[in-house]
């Protein structure tokens, strides 16, 4: 499992901002760079590997299945596939997000 927290970076002034929460684009990100940075081992019996990731910046928690492939010496990370989404060039493999206990974690509830 990994720790990660979201911050962003003001454009206009010297400014870091933690207050957003998360982004569900850089969580699907988290996984990948995980496995490819030595993070978590990939799993070398199955086409896909799990990565749990708890959010320093709300307290959540994520699964998220990244594909992999074989390769000599073993496994890596897959980024190519047939996945596409509307509004995003091209076509890839898809990270599976699954969240865990994420209702309130900004406001208290679930709804406003």
């Amino acid at each position: 499992s990994v720790t990660y927290m979201f911050m962003q970076c003001n454009v206009d002034e010297a400014v870091v901002d933690h207050s957003h929460g998360d982004c569900g684009n850089m969580i699907a990100a988290v996984a990948p760079f995980a496995l490819e940075a030595g993070l978590v081992p990939l799993d070398a019996e199955r086409p896909s590997t799990t990565v749990h990731i708890h959010s320093l910046s709300t307290g959540s928690m994520y699964s998220s299945g990244v594909c992999t492939e074989a390769c000599e010496g073993g496994r890596r990370v897959c980024y190519d596939g047939d996945l596409v989404l509307a509004g995003v060039p091209g076509a890839g493999a898809p990270v599976q997000i699954t969240t865990h206990g994420i209702a309130g974690s900004q406001t208290g509830r679930l709804l406003p």
